[in-house]
Order: C-alpha cells, then sequence, then structure tokens
C-alpha cells in the first residue's frame, strides 16, 4: 500500500521548528513559500505553495440554510474555477456556521466576484477577506 501521509516528530527550538523529516516529501527547499494554517486546537497544516499571495476568506452563514447555501457555494467556485488550498468549516457555534478558505491568487478578479456573489446571498450573514503574503 502506498502512504498517502508521512509524520515527523520534532521539537521547537527558539520559536523555529524543525521540518527535516518531512521536509524532501514536501519539497520545501530555500526560497519555497508555505502556507501554515494553525487552530486553537493546536493542529497546525503545511501547504507548499509557488504563489507570493493567497486570499483567505472566512463566511458567516445562517445555520438553517447552511446545508442549501454549501451545494452553491460550491457550484460557484467551481464556476469561477477558484483554485482553493484549504478549506474547513464549522457548525453549532451559537447560530451560525463558519466556512473558511484560502485561495490561490490566479485572478483577482475571480476571488472578486465570489465574494461580491457571497454577500448578495441572504443566508449569508458576513464574510471577511484578507490579503496574506510572505512576512
Amino acid at each position: 500500500m502506498n502512504d498517502m501521509t508521512e509524520g515527523a516528530l520534532t521539537v521547537v527550538t527558539d520559536g523555529k521548528i524543525d521540518l527535516t523529516g518531512i521536509r524532501d516529501l514536501l519539497g520545501l527547499h530555500d526560497g519555497k513559500r508555505v502556507l501554515i494554517v494553525g487552530s486553537k486546537s493546536s493542529t497546525i497544516r503545511l501547504f507548499p505553495v509557488g504563489d507570493e499571495e493567497i486570499w483567505f476568506t472566512r463566511v458567516v452563514m445562517d445555520i438553517n440554510r447552511f446545508n442549501s447555501i454549501m451545494r452553491d457555494v460550491h457550484s460557484k467556485m467551481r464556476e469561477l474555477n477558484l483554485d482553493i488550498i484549504f478549506t474547513t468549516g464549522v457548525c453549532m457555534v451559537k447560530e451560525d456556521c463558519f466556512l473558511e478558505a484560502y485561495f490561490s491568487v490566479k485572478d483577482k478578479e475571480q476571488i472578486r466576484k465570489f465574494v461580491d456573489w457571497l454577500e448578495g446571498n441572504n443566508a449569508v450573514i458576513r464574510v471577511e477577506t484578507e490579503h496574506l503574503d510572505v512576512k
């Protein structure tokens, strides 16, 4: 059976994480950009990316309309040919559902169209976007 993932145990030293064990698997070499997505549950995900910038979008939706809007959201992302790096979501937080998505920036206008479409949907409570670049 082919391995789908590779794990490495490491120690944080002086605020740095040594990724030696998975560096070659992920193609992490000097100058390579990596999107790091962390959560309060201490889960950290690394995504090697070729882009110099990433767009982050958080969508707050009405929990009662979540199932129907998610079908529409998925269709809209495919229609606009958005390059999704990672998405996650959760419901049962108060009365709302959250969707978070990280997009590779190939066409900023397509991302703007997606955000405008979201803002015009009556199941969407709020949309936040943030431009991420190398710090």
